[in-house]
């Protein structure tokens, strides 16, 4: 099979798993908001910031490395878990030691518990980043697919289950501890590899080189995405972080569906085609303007609709988030502009890049999120959006090193989503108000909702017919193929 029709079938894998995962996903998490308070999600907001920093030293970037290696042997696969596993193991009893410190810290309790047993996922995911890494270079996505979609569905059962019997807190601890534990036997069953004993120094510095740029990523994603949580915790409280976890939450969850899984695939797309300069210029140009056919738009609703959407999905009870969805949104509008540059980075061996567009981006939210946190949970957001803005310019410039970018053509190839994301943008301003009045306020946004968006694809459809036809035609090939992938055909 073709580097093309791997791509085009690990796409829809991931397309399948994405969509499936996030409907699931997105009705739990719907459930357990209605069921559970703000300060239970501000609490495992809390303590998930901490784990996930602590993750930071087995993400060491040995699995980025195994994807974007042409050359792997064993040993590296060998020397990268056994490391991986070893310091998962250390830090898992570390957090658990510390968990009652970081709980006076915050001058929170209940803090402690909820902290000793999340840090089990910690042992949990160094067993399984390798594993994830050999079958993202095999293109095995379907594996990982049905790997995410049981442990979803296993973690968010118990989830739902524990809610409904009244276990507040502990309903979200157990879904994660849940799903983690099911996703590791469900992957090392779908694997067929096993660590050796090769592991020597030779094989650590092959991979540490590009490792330890993709440390510095990681790092400076954990400050964009889990700073904010800490210092909204520590300076507004649990029940505020509550409410800013779920706009938060919602935001990543459109963002992991539109967009995650066509840019998973296009890391070891990319890698395999690094070294043909123009073919992985207009990879990128073509990927570029077909995702931004459905992130503009998108975002653009979320950005002006924010608060019907908090009301009629949330509830009354999370109106503070509404102004959350907004800012946040606008931020992912910014982000959505230059999603395929890390993918583009890493894949050509330049992740110091990608480590320089984070450090700018996520230094620059958190410096301004501790500057105007005080003022509320709106004003950190519209901090994070500044700084998504701003490194837009910053990003680019880094791509023009790798191959020339002509930017006026970059912006006339995404005239079509721009001018479908304002046609949107204006319906949605004069047709809610009088939709919410006549039908209510979940018809009236249904209404507004289907209404903004046909007319918004017909809008872009006039723009730039042969980009929407194209769109159609990726689409269509790519659920043929994994019909036809199957079905046992191909």
């Amino acid at each position: 099979m073709s580097t093309r029709e791997k791509t085009a079938s690990s796409i829809f894998w991931t397309s399948f798993r994405d969509v499936f995962q996030r409907l699931m996903t997105f009705v739990v998490f719907l459930i357990l908001a209605r069921l559970l308070e703000p300060e239970d999600f501000g609490l495992v907001a809390l303590a998930s910031a901490f784990i996930v920093f602590v993750e930071l030293f087995i993400r060491v970037g040995f699995a980025e490395a195994i994807v974007q290696r042409d050359e792997l042997e064993a040993g590296h696969m060998d020397t990268a878990f056994w490391l991986i596993f070893g310091i998962g193991v250390v830090l898992t009893l570390v957090s658990v030691a510390l968990a009652g410190v970081v709980s006076r810290h915050f001058d929170y309790p209940e803090l402690a518990s909820v902290l000793r047993w999340l840090s089990l996922t910690i042992v949990l995911i160094s067993l399984t980043r390798i594993q994830e890494a050999i079958l993202r270079r095999q293109f095995q996505f379907r594996a990982l697919a049905i790997r995410t979609l049981i442990a979803g569905f296993c973690g968010g059962a118990v989830g739902v289950v524990m809610a409904f019997s009244g276990m507040g807190v502990w309903s979200l601890v157990a879904q994660q501890l849940v799903e983690a534990s099911v996703g590791l036997v469900v992957l090392w069953g779908s694997s067929h590899w096993r660590p050796g004993l090769k592991v020597s120094n030779t094989y650590f510095r092959d991979l540490y080189g590009f490792g330890i740029n993709m440390v510095g990523v990681q790092f400076m994603h954990f400050l964009d995405q889990q700073a904010n949580r800490l210092i909204i915790g520590y300076v507004l409280g649990a029940t505020s972080l509550g409410y800013y976890t779920i706009a938060q939450r919602l935001i990543v969850i459109v963002q992991q569906v539109i967009g995650k899984n066509v840019v998973a695939v296009l890391f070891p797309a990319f890698s395999r085609i690094q070294g043909n300069t123009e073919k992985l210029k207009s990879v990128f140009l073509n990927s570029s303007r077909l995702i931004a056919l459905l992130q503009y738009p998108i975002f653009m609703f979320l950005a002006i609709a924010g608060p019907e959407v908090v009301q009629v999905v949330f509830g009354e009870k999370w109106a503070p988030s509404s102004g959350v969805i907004q800012f946040l949104s606008l931020a992912a509008l910014f982000q959505s502009i230059i999603v395929f540059h890390h993918p583009l980075f890493k894949a050509v061996g330049k992740p110091e890049y990608a480590l320089r567009v984070s450090v700018i981006k996520s230094v620059l939210a958190t410096f301004l999120v501790l500057i105007f946190v005080h003022y509320g949970i709106e004003a950190a957001s519209v901090s994070v959006m500044f700084a998504s803005m701003l490194v837009v310019p910053v990003s680019f410039y880094l791509v023009d090193r790798i191959f020339k970018l002509d930017k006026v053509r970059f912006v006339k190839e995404m005239r079509a989503p721009i001018v479908g994301s304002f046609v949107l943008l204006a319906l949605v301003v004069l047709l809610q108000p009088s939709f919410s009045t006549l039908l209510g306020d979940f018809f009236g946004l249904v209404f507004t909702t289907m209404t903004g968006f046909v007319v918004c694809a017909f809008s872009m459809w006039l723009v730039d017919r042969d980009l929407v036809l194209e769109a159609r035609d990726a689409f269509l090939a790519v659920a043929m193929r994994g019909k036809n992938r199957k079905a046992g055909i191909g």
